[in-house]
């Protein structure tokens, strides 16, 4: 049987056929897929009577800004879920519950000093 990293399939994007190697932490469905996306928006994009070129850049940056826009909201809710954890660690007995119930800026990053097991945030 064929190694999964040296696996490849033929896909068809936009009238032409690539050969393409599966990584190893995607399947032969999870390509097809992508490269169905793909062919849809290259389709899309030259509609509007571009040559194949520039539909290529078109799509490209397309998929760039949605790249980019999915990773700021994923930073986003990390930085919610670390600020969450914060909050709830002070509530931990033990812990000074000052700073939760006076409402200050929970934004503030935490004394980590002073205490060794505090998360270490990364920004």
């Amino acid at each position: 049987m064929e190694n999964k990293e040296t696996a490849s399939i033929k896909i068809d994007i936009f009238n032409a056929q690539y050969t393409v190697r599966i990584p190893e932490d995607l399947t032969e469905a999870d390509i097809r897929e992508v490269a169905s996306q793909v062919d849809q928006m290259m389709r899309q994009v030259s509609s509007k009577g571009y040559d194949q070129v520039s539909t290529a850049i078109l799509v490209a940056l397309r998929l760039a800004q949605q790249t980019r826009k999915d990773r700021l909201h994923l930073d986003s809710q990390i930085a919610y879920l670390v600020e969450r954890i914060d909050q709830s660690l002070a509530l931990l007995p033990g812990q000074d519950t000052a700073s939760v119930d006076s409402g200050e800026d929970s934004e503030a990053i935490p004394d980590n000093d002073s205490d060794p097991l505090a998360p270490q945030v990364p920004f």
